[in-house]
């Protein structure tokens, strides 16, 4: 194993561990911090395409943080804490950057270093009775299956066994939906549905591909239909599913069911309305119960006692803390994460990396639209390092750059 394999596989590993410095450090993040002083790839920003635009709106949002923490007064351990997730971002793009640069092969290690410490400790590391969760094959099996199976598409895709890998990503999420883990089914889903694309139109164009892809939605809304009715007739889903589905005003509407799912988006308008120009501050503080009543209201149940106002993804959360131009920057970083990945989805011809990129990229869509801000810290890093390495990569092979 090369250096670079043995720092990827710990990395993956650590993150499940924490240790309480500025809010909860992951020990992958302690390793980043070590390392960083011997890592090389900031003083390359140039040689790397897409990470200079990444980078400078990591810092431009660090820089809006700061105002909106002044004008709002936020506590120092607050303001610490959500600055450390933009600049613990930053560190771990430079740290997987220079690994990955070093040997692309690495990012298998880390896949099977995710697997192994999914498969030990699960999504939660909270002693918890998964006999009575609902949610217990998300949170005990998911995390595992998930980096288990791109890393044997990885291998399928090597091997050539193209139809095995695209039915496989169906297979689980199927799986997926019928045990409740519907945001995981569904990124599979496309996942498999762009993969298909590709194996069966390899030089597929930007025209063709946004056709196939009204097509898809098309299908999709109609997959989503029958799924409904599997529900509500208890003949598919678990108890969750029909939990949510049964509070839809219209359950064939599937903007009623994402309502429903991420009624916390729908308080952070409310609290952004109030503060739109600057924000509420890191961790934005719901100071008298006002937005936690809403919620209650919203969701017809009895008030939660919540601290923090709600904001379930990343964009809005980003409007939340750092006000409108926050907003801004965040979306044009999520435009920008959308173009270096169709660079390469276009650009990779049925390659062992393209199964990983693709679900990796489609996973951190979710989060931008329906995750909480945190997975910028989490996800992001990985695999926007591993978009820029391999657009970078490609382009000086086929350029002949140095």
């Amino acid at each position: 194993m090369k250096k670079s394999d043995i720092l990827m596989t710990l990395n993956a590993i650590g993150s499940r561990f924490y240790v309480d410095l500025i809010g909860r450090l992951a020990f992958s993040e302690l390793l980043v911090l070590i390392t960083i002083p011997f890592t090389s790839s900031y003083k390359k920003i140039s040689q790397y395409y897409g990470l200079r635009t990444v980078i400078v709106c990591l810092l431009l949002m660090v820089f809006i943080q700061i105002i909106s923490d002044v004008v709002n007064q936020s506590l120092f351990r607050d303001w610490t804490r959500g600055i450390s997730v933009l600049l613990i971002a930053i560190l771990s793009i430079f740290f997987f950057i220079d690994q990955l640069s070093k040997n692309i092969n690495s990012i298998i290690y880390y896949l099977v270093g995710a697997s192994i410490i999914y498969l030990l400790v699960g999504g939660s590391l909270v002693d918890i009775d998964f006999k009575f969760n609902p949610n217990y094959f998300k949170i005990r099996f998911v995390g595992f299956l998930n980096f288990f199976i791109l890393l044997l598409s990885f291998y399928l895709y090597k091997n050539k066994k193209f139809k095995i890998s695209i039915l496989m990503f169906f297979v689980f999420s199927f799986l997926c939906f019928t045990f409740d883990a519907r945001s995981n089914g569904l990124i599979f889903f496309i996942s498999a549905f762009m993969l298909s694309l590709k194996f069966f139109k390899p030089n597929l164009n930007k025209f063709f591909f946004t056709s196939y892809l009204l097509v898809f939605f098309v299908i999709l809304f109609g997959l989503y239909v029958v799924y409904v009715e599997q529900v509500l007739s208890n003949n598919f889903g678990g108890s969750h599913s029909i939990s949510q589905i049964n509070k839809t005003a219209n359950p064939y509407n599937p903007i009623d069911l994402l309502y429903v799912g991420r009624i916390g988006m729908v308080v952070a308008g409310y609290a952004i309305n109030e503060k739109p120009l600057l924000g509420h501050g890191s961790w934005a503080k719901d100071k008298n119960g006002k937005y936690a009543k809403i919620s209650s209201q919203l969701r017809g149940g009895k008030v939660l006692d919540k601290s923090i106002i709600p904001a379930h993804s990343v964009i809005i959360g980003a409007w939340l803390n750092m006000g409108f131009f926050g907003f801004v920057i965040v979306m044009y970083l999520f435009y920008f994460f959308i173009k270096l990945f169709l660079k390469m989805y276009f650009k990779l011809n049925n390659s062992e990396y393209l199964p990983v990129i693709v679900a990796l990229s489609i996973e951190m869509m979710w989060h931008f639209l329906f995750s909480p801000f945190g997975t910028i810290r989490t996800t992001f890093p990985i695999i926007v390092a591993l978009l820029i390495v391999m657009n970078s990569q490609f382009i000086r092979k086929n350029y002949n750059l140095k």
